[in-house]
């Protein structure tokens, strides 16, 4: 799996747990729109400094070369991190929402 197939993963399943994971979606549909959006976005680019630093560890190979200790892997990992934004919100646009998020959102209102 390259790290752009892994970006791409990552925020589609992020979006899918905000909206299907039982207890976590009624707590997350009762944040507001910047609330959810500054979430999504914190927690993909603590994903995404994460998989660059386990990069700069001597004994830890997390992608196989695909991302590097350097400025091409600090630039590979801005580019993916943008393409997981870009598959997390286009996620979250496409996915029904269960009746227990609607709910909660309504109880928020």
């Amino acid at each position: 799996m390259t790290s752009i197939e892994l970006s791409l993963a990552a925020g589609v399943l992020l979006s899918l747990l905000a909206t299907y994971l039982p207890g976590f979606n009624t707590w997350y549909a009762k944040l507001t729109k910047e609330q959810k959006q500054l979430g999504m976005m914190l927690a993909l680019l603590i994903t995404s400094a994460g998989v660059l630093g386990l990069s700069c560890l001597p004994d830890f190979n997390l992608l196989g070369s695909a991302v590097t200790c350097d400025r091409a892997g600090l630039a590979s990992v801005i580019k993916v991190f943008v393409l997981a934004l870009i598959a997390n919100q286009g996620t979250d646009r496409i996915t029904p929402e269960p009746k227990s998020v609607k709910g909660a959102k309504a109880q928020a209102s």
